[in-house]
């Protein structure tokens, strides 16, 4: 299964409390409960700790993924996260620092008396502005507006104070020039086709634009900002244009979920990328320009067309996560181990049929998968993984395995389910899977028939 980065997930978490239930819309209820039963049966299988069935989730979570692709939309439930500002008295006023208002048509006084408020909420309202008076608030730092509906968008008055701005499913403004001193802003799921305009806010940092209608078409190359962290996930994208390479501060970029088939070769300008998300897109090959973003530390391209990587790879020398299962991938670069800084290495559901030798140079190493491929036999070099953690190779076409697999130093979770061993071979999992067990190590397989 796929795992994230806690490092990115940090990075894309914004200083706020997301008060909201987020509930899909599937074309047919059969849709609906095969997701909602399969979402259980998953859990379930994580819940049975060391006895769960990797090849089994796999399959459902493949399953669940195909649902998932066929959702319309969502809609939100939203509840205040903090104290709504009805209940205050004179003792909370002074002294609170969140509040939440729900559905109201404009901010109540007691807001205005709130000396210490860093954090305003508003949440299923119908607010038309944010108005001057905020500036009293001059601790205020961050505004979250929740389903906000008015007819049109939201007007903001001059603000030196607030540096995180949060628009759900709300009716965004066009542009955001006053609030000069934004440092992040999320806009997830505001129907927007257009970037928007962020020109005048030069201390912005982070830019969540998630679940919106955008296409990036005529983005202008004279677009200039300062952002670090730009996620434009489920989106209408077909193309990254080379206005994004003018980006170049940057150094996470989310596109997944869109409908990406190309990348203009600008982008090499992002010097400063470490994260780049390519996530269930229309990709068939990696476009040549991703081997010149030699800064990157994890690229995610799950979920897409691709074929074959180049030998170009071998530039991703500042590399630790790798991201390619389900794709189309038959063969990897004899120098992929070139990687010297690999951690994390994810093949699953590819057409693999063998592993290079100097696939054993990838020393740092930590975890290898590579279940669901077409493998007739491992390498020898695979012993040479010293520091591996977390080896799968279930759902192949192996027949024997290297008997010092089960010896790894570091090795913790070893997955060897679905694959025809020859009896040898059985008897030796099974021996060695007992005497490991007292190791608390871990080791999927299926019983041999000689057990029966």
């Amino acid at each position: 299964m796929k795992t994230i980065s806690l490092a990115h997930l940090l990075f894309f978490t914004f200083n706020f409390l997301l008060a909201q239930t987020k509930l899909p819309i599937f074309q047919s209820p059969k849709d609906s409960s095969n997701h909602a039963m399969l979402t259980q049966l998953i859990n379930e299988e994580f819940m049975n700790g060391e006895k769960i069935n990797g090849e089994k989730v796999d399959s459902m979570i493949v399953l669940r993924s195909e649902i998932s692709a066929r959702i319309l939309g969502y809609e939100y439930s939203f509840n205040p996260s903090f104290t709504l500002c009805d209940q205050l008295n004179q003792k909370s006023i002074d002294t609170i620092t969140a509040i939440s208002v729900k559905s109201k048509r404009s901010i109540p006084r007691q807001v205005y008396q709130c000396r210490n408020l860093r954090t305003l909420e508003l949440v299923n309202s119908q607010i038309k502005k944010l108005p001057r008076k905020l500036r009293r608030l001059h601790r205020l730092n961050t505004i979250n507006i929740y389903a906000n509906k008015i007819n049109k968008p939201l007007k903001l008055a001059r603000n030196s104070t607030v540096k995180n701005l949060v628009l759900f499913a709300s009716d965004a403004p066009k542009r955001f020039n006053s609030f000069r001193l934004l440092q992040q802003l999320n806009l997830k799921n505001n129907n927007l086709e257009k970037f928007p305009d962020i020109k005048d806010c030069k201390n912005l940092k982070e830019l969540n634009l998630n679940e919106n209608n955008i296409t990036l078409d005529g983005l202008p190359n004279d677009f200039k900002s300062n952002l670090e962290s730009l996620s434009l996930q489920n989106n209408k994208i077909q193309s990254v244009p080379a206005a994004v390479g003018f980006f170049t501060h940057l150094k996470i970029l989310a596109l997944d979920a869109n409908e990406i088939a190309s990348i203009d070769p600008n982008i090499s300008q992002l010097k400063n990328l470490q994260y780049l998300g390519l996530y269930n897109n229309n990709l068939s090959e990696v476009p040549k320009v991703l081997y010149e973003l030699t800064s990157l530390k994890e690229i995610d391209l799950y979920y897409n067309q691709i074929e074959h990587l180049e030998n170009e790879v071998s530039n991703w020398k500042n590399l630790e996560i790798l991201y390619l299962a389900n794709n189309k991938l038959r063969t990897l670069p004899d120098n992929i181990g070139d990687l010297i800084s690999l951690r994390e290495l994810y093949l699953h559901h590819n057409n693999i049929n063998t592993l290079p030798e100097n696939i054993g140079s990838l020393s740092q190493l930590t975890i290898l998968r590579v279940n669901q491929n077409h493998l007739n036999d491992l390498p020898d070099a695979i012993l040479k993984l010293d520091r591996i953690e977390n080896l799968d190779i279930s759902g192949n076409f192996l027949q024997t395995l290297p008997y010092g697999t089960f010896h790894l130093n570091h090795l913790k979770i070893l997955s060897l389910f679905n694959n025809p061993w020859d009896e040898p071979t059985q008897e030796f999992i099974h021996s060695q899977a007992q005497l490991l067990k007292e190791k608390n190590l871990i080791v999927h397989y299926d019983e041999p028939e000689f057990l029966d």
